[in-house]
């Protein structure tokens, strides 16, 4: 039921927010800002595409600390945001464009660190060159 007031409130919101800008900027500014907004979305996602969040459920699934949530969520609220462009109204596209802004996350590096293993011998070598004289030459006849 709560989801449901939710989707009742997004919906109105939707709503309440075309009819203001509407009545701020004008019906033809507010197509082309619907319009902008909307090939902004087709963009994104043709940019992003769904590998971008395979690749977050890949990370997800094999998280092992080498990557930090603020890297690993990046794909999913681009792709995110995309879709909400996709809506008509411009409540979706604040929240799409918030999503949009970079929050502060401790970025990890991409290389791992490499694990202290007990049986690992460490020894040091050098190369020993022989000195070779003039007469190992062969000549073929």
């Amino acid at each position: 039921m709560p989801y449901f007031l939710m989707f009742i409130g997004f919906f109105f919101a939707e709503i309440l927010s075309l009819v203001l800008f509407a009545s701020w900027a004008g019906g033809a500014a507010t197509i082309m800002m619907l319009a902008l907004f909307f090939f902004l979305g087709v963009y994104m996602l043709r940019h992003i595409g769904v590998s971008a969040f395979l690749l977050s459920m890949d990370i997800f699934r094999s998280r092992d600390g080498s990557v930090s949530w603020y890297q690993m969520l990046w794909p999913m609220r681009y792709g995110m945001a995309a879709l909400l462009f996709l809506l008509p109204g411009f409540f979706s596209d604040i929240i799409g464009l918030a999503l949009l802004l970079p929050l502060k996350g401790k970025a990890k590096s991409a290389f791992r660190q490499p694990k202290k293993d007990d049986n690992i011998i460490s020894g040091e070598f050098s190369e020993v060159k022989t000195s070779q004289s003039a007469d190992t030459t062969h000549h073929l006849e």
